[in-house]
């Protein structure tokens, strides 16, 4: 049954009974025959998490909010907390941890490439899986998590080539010291082209205390030392370098700046095309 075959009051009372079946963004279930996937799955080691937003999910608007979009995620038996699929910086997996361990699985992990809508009037026919409940605060990591993937910073082809020469490799040797780049939440950048064809680079790190701040500003420096002297290296000029705890960094200090990457992109070098508009 399609919303324009339901009236007004039987799609207010559906949406309550979604409400009361307790629907929102991050609840777990199993996909039926209704579901449509697009893609193999497993039925033994797979679920489907609700992405949408919880206010769209219990809406008494089904014509306004006609869908449910859904996402896969296969249950996986360990959870490392600073993993990067843990903390958001994997732009295509996400470990949500389970509120609880249930028959040897303690997280879920999302899969950004497997996704599924259907008809949100539908939602009645499908069973929350209560004992596979994410922990609190996951669906909130969800939510920012998949956000991102579709605000990623796209770079010109011709800086990404640039950077691919020397610049990318020297950034990730430095992050990958002393596996620094656990503590570095976030890189932002701003660029600019030049009269003369070079690309103009700023980099602002947000880091998550200001000693770990002070522990990657030199090594920076020196390793990026021959692109911060015009007319710089490899077409690139970097103008401006600044490493800062979050706790220090306002909104006015990102005037103008782009989120360049997470530690992901970084460790991703072949895959740089995903930077290109």
């Amino acid at each position: 049954m399609s919303p324009s075959q339901t009236n007004q009051l039987e799609q207010s009372e559906i949406a309550q009974n979604i409400n009361l079946a307790g629907w929102r963004q991050g609840s777990v279930f199993f996909p039926n025959e209704i579901s449509g996937l697009p893609f193999t799955f497993d039925p033994v080691n797979e679920v489907l998490i609700v992405i949408s937003q919880s206010c769209s999910v219990v809406s008494c608007r089904f014509d306004i909010d006609p869908h449910i979009d859904s996402i896969a995620a296969k249950k996986i038996p360990k959870y490392n907390e600073r993993a990067p699929e843990a903390t958001g910086k994997n732009q295509r997996k996400l470990h949500i941890k389970l509120a609880e361990e249930n028959n040897g699985y303690a997280a879920l992990e999302c899969d950004i490439n497997r996704k599924v809508t259907f008809e949100r009037i539908r939602l009645s026919d499908f069973t929350i899986i209560q004992e596979l409940s994410i922990e609190k605060g996951g669906a909130k990591k969800l939510a920012t998590w998949f956000a991102r993937y579709y605000t990623r910073i796209a770079l010109p082809d011709e800086l990404v080539k640039n950077m691919r020469q020397n610049f990318l490799s020297i950034l990730e040797k430095i992050l990958r010291k002393d596996s620094i780049y656990t503590e570095v939440d976030t890189i932002y950048i701003s660029f600019d082209e030049s009269v003369k064809g070079y690309f103009i680079l700023r980099l602002l790190f947000c880091c998550r205390s200001q000693d770990t701040a002070d522990k990657l500003n030199d090594p920076l420096m020196e390793g990026l030392e021959g692109f911060r002297v015009l007319p710089g290296k490899d077409n690139i000029y970097l103008a401006h370098l600044f490493c800062g705890s979050k706790r220090d960094i306002f909104l006015a200090d990102l005037d103008g700046y782009d989120r360049f990457s997470e530690w992901d992109y970084l460790t991703l070098l072949g895959e740089l095309h995903h930077f290109i508009d």
